[in-house]
């Protein structure tokens, strides 16, 4: 189920020289930007994704089937909060107010002395494990489609060698903020599932806020890029329309999400897509947002 989050190796090896240049850091502080840009919007979808699974448990029409699902959609919250809150000890550990973006000592000390990067390790394979072994119904379904979100296939000690030992504090926060990114896709993912097998859609949405989140903004050339896009309501019933670069999709179940996969250029450089999501608000006027996702590939 395991697998590896293969575009940061050769990246963290790059720069995990004595010392790292203004440039370097820079680089850093941008990926980092993204990531805690996209676990922002993930987070809200599955706060939206909750709430309404927790309307439909009052409701009538939906209730037999909400109670149905309940145990299993509160199961899959508690575990990824649970781990998100661990690793957001971890943050605040090598984040004191005097701490700089380039120390490696302080990331030598919590991950490679104190072994935080073995307890983190366990940690994720576990989290994966009992999400899977929560319903095998949901494992199925997921492992038909070869589905999978967090990327750590590798051995305990590479783990730790690549992503911790001598590597400064910026890159050990993006380390974590990738993970609690992926976390919360999986979540993503698990929760929306359990959603939609409530069966009857809900004809009401309270707010409107575009969701437009990527997996990751630097790649490997060849490497896989999953765009997720879609209507703050995440209700067909909003009827989204999603355009990237020109070409219109069509979300392919209730939730009104667009998940949109595509390769990485084989040449290096900077790259971008324009993203534009239509809607129609509960007062039947049409509502239109466009914005640019950026990311970088790397040799």
């Amino acid at each position: 189920m395991a697998r590896v989050i293969s575009f940061f190796v050769s990246i963290l090896i790059l720069f995990s020289c004595n010392s790292i240049s203004p440039v370097e850091l820079a680089f850093y502080r941008t990926l980092n930007e993204g990531m805690e840009k996209s676990i922002k919007n993930i987070s809200y979808h599955n706060d939206l994704v909750y709430k309404e699974f927790q309307n439909k448990k009052s409701d009538p029409s939906t209730a037999t089937k909400a109670s149905e699902w309940s145990g299993r959609m509160d199961l899959y919250k508690q575990l990824s909060d649970s781990l998100v809150k661990y690793i957001h000890g971890l943050k605040y550990d090598i984040d004191p107010i005097e701490s700089k973006d380039g120390d490696k000592e302080l990331v030598k000390k919590i991950f490679i002395a104190q072994n935080k990067s073995d307890e983190l390790y366990d940690k994720i394979l576990a989290y994966e494990n009992e999400m899977f072994d929560v319903d095998e119904t949901i494992k199925k379904a997921f492992l038909d489609k070869g589905s999978a979100v967090i990327k750590i296939d590798s051995t305990k000690i590479f783990f730790k060698r690549n992503y911790f030992l001598n590597q400064p504090l910026i890159a050990a926060k993006t380390i974590l903020n990738k993970i609690e990114n992926d976390v919360r896709l999986m979540e993503n993912e698990f929760m929306t599932f359990c959603n939609y097998n409530t069966s009857v859609i809900i004809e009401h949405y309270d707010s409107f806020s575009t969701l437009i989140g990527q997996s990751s903004s630097i790649v490997k050339t060849g490497e896989e890029i999953k765009i997720q896009a879609g209507v703050g309501a995440f209700s067909a019933v909003s009827k989204p329309t999603v355009l990237i670069d020109g070409k219109v999709l069509k979300p392919e179940n209730q939730n009104g999400v667009v998940i949109y996969s595509f390769k990485a250029p084989q040449k290096s450089g900077k790259y971008s897509k324009r993203i534009t999501i239509e809607f129609i608000k509960e007062d039947g006027t049409k509502e239109k947002t466009s914005e640019v996702i950026e990311y970088t590939v790397k040799d």
